[in-house]
């Protein structure tokens, strides 16, 4: 706007030097772009101004070209766009803004490869713990016979809320050695509800041999079983001390007196 208006002035004062003269100056009246405003400029400014105008387009137009044609492309090379993009605009900047704008790039990339590697470990870990907890519970079976292991073995997980913890030693500091654990609630002798915490080694067995985990375990069940000799403990059959198929053998004998 200031280039139009000392355009202007410039005109009155050549206007100013010309009043003795002759021939007049003659203007054209044209509209401020930015402000919108009438003004008066000599005529011979007027081409003046339309060859700097014409030749500003064209070199904006070169300038833009390689993109412009990679937009109507379908087949558009969209990152190449964005870096010709960028590259124009860091024409633009000042080296204290292109030094800002850089760093900016930096800050983000380095971002982006912490968050990447941050998902990446989260990955291996997640796969470790799933690994860690599928063998710990499987092989705490042993020989025990089960219908459906693999069933058995995702009950268990769920039910003890199975994690992964760093083995800890005698001193108290930690080993990098890992294993599963387990939170159960376990019936005792007494029929108390006890609340266990341990290795799938460790509660496995009680837990299979809960009443309400009978059914998990493959029962040889033979005729004339005997359950005379079943020992009780304070009036109670001490399950844990029973083989499957005197455990079957009972509940097929419970279920007929009923």
């Amino acid at each position: 706007m200031s280039e139009i208006i000392n355009l202007q002035k410039f005109a009155e004062e050549q206007d100013n030097q010309n009043e003795s003269q002759s021939q007049p100056i003659e203007y054209v009246e044209k509209v401020d772009p930015v402000t919108r405003k009438s003004i008066k400029i000599p005529k011979e400014l007027e081409v003046f101004l339309g060859h700097t105008i014409s030749s500003t387009r064209s070199q904006t137009e070169d300038k833009y070209k390689t993109m412009i044609d990679q937009l109507q492309n379908e087949a558009a090379d969209l990152p190449a766009i964005r870096a010709e993009l960028e590259k124009i605009q860091e024409e633009k900047m000042t080296a204290e803004e292109r030094a800002a704008s850089n760093a900016k790039k930096k800050i983000d990339e380095a971002n982006k490869n912490a968050e990447k590697y941050k998902d990446f470990a989260e990955n291996w870990k997640r796969k470790f713990e799933e690994s860690t907890i599928k063998n710990d519970i499987l092989s705490s079976f042993g020989d025990t016979k089960l219908c459906n292991p693999s069933q058995t073995a995702y009950l268990l997980e769920r039910e003890g809320n199975a994690r992964v913890e760093e083995i800890i030693d005698a001193e108290g500091k930690p080993t990098g050695r890992f294993e599963t654990k387990l939170s159960l609630q376990i019936e005792n002798e007494d029929g108390n509800i006890e609340d266990l915490e341990g290795t799938p080694l460790e509660l496995f067995k009680k837990w299979i041999n809960q009443e309400r985990n009978l059914h998990h375990q493959v029962i040889d069940i033979k005729s004339g079983g005997d359950t005379k000799r079943i020992k009780t403990v304070g009036g109670r059959i001490d399950y844990s001390k029973l083989s499957p198929t005197e455990r079957m053998n009972i509940h097929r004998e419970q279920g007929r007196a009923k």
